[in-house]
Parts: C-alpha cells; structure tokens; sequence
C-alpha cells in the first residue's frame, strides 16, 4: 500500500508541478507501462518513448507514466478516482496483463 500512495504523491507531483497550457497524457498501466526491467525506465518506458515523438511533432502534450510492476484491474480501480481529480486530457489504460497471474 506504502508503494501505491507514494506514486500517487510523485505523479501528483509531477502533474502539479507542469502546471502549464500543454495537453496531459496520462498512462495508466503495469510493469511494461513503468518500464520494469529497462536500464532507465524513465526514458525508455513507452509513454517516454511517446513524449520523444510528441516532442519531435512540436504538439503541446505532456505524457504522464503512471505505470506500476504488478497492477492489476482490481489496483487501477483503486486509484482512478484520485487520478481523474487531475487534470487529465486522454487516458490510457493498459491494465489486465497480471490479473491471471
């Protein structure tokens, strides 16, 4: 649970803190969304991949990695709720993957 609120106050963070006219990207998802097991998950993770080709096209979107190892359905649930209390203009979700698990 521990693990779970402190990446609610970091991506509230993150959000609050790029408080700016750009478009939010939030990607919600598990280990492949967090980039679990990648040398530097924070710029090779896929939504980091994604900000790099938002970048390179000059739009005005910030992508947000809300990804955590091992969530499942039952966790996204949980917290989307708090997640849609930010500002959020699309939201992926990329959930079900460690449900069977």
């Amino acid at each position: 649970m521990k693990r779970h609120f402190l990446l609610l106050v970091l991506l509230f963070g993150v959000i609050s803190a790029h408080a700016d006219d750009r478009k939010t990207i939030v990607f919600i998802g598990d280990s492949i969304t967090a980039g679990y097991g990648l040398d530097n998950p924070s710029a090779q993770a896929y939504p980091a991949l994604i900000q790099e080709k938002i970048d390179e096209a000059q739009l005005d979107y910030r992508a947000v990695n809300a990804g955590l190892s091992g969530d499942t359905t039952a966790g996204g649930l949980r917290r989307i709720n708090w997640l849609l209390r930010q500002k959020i203009d699309i939201l992926v979700l990329a959930l079900g993957g460690n449900d069977g698990l």
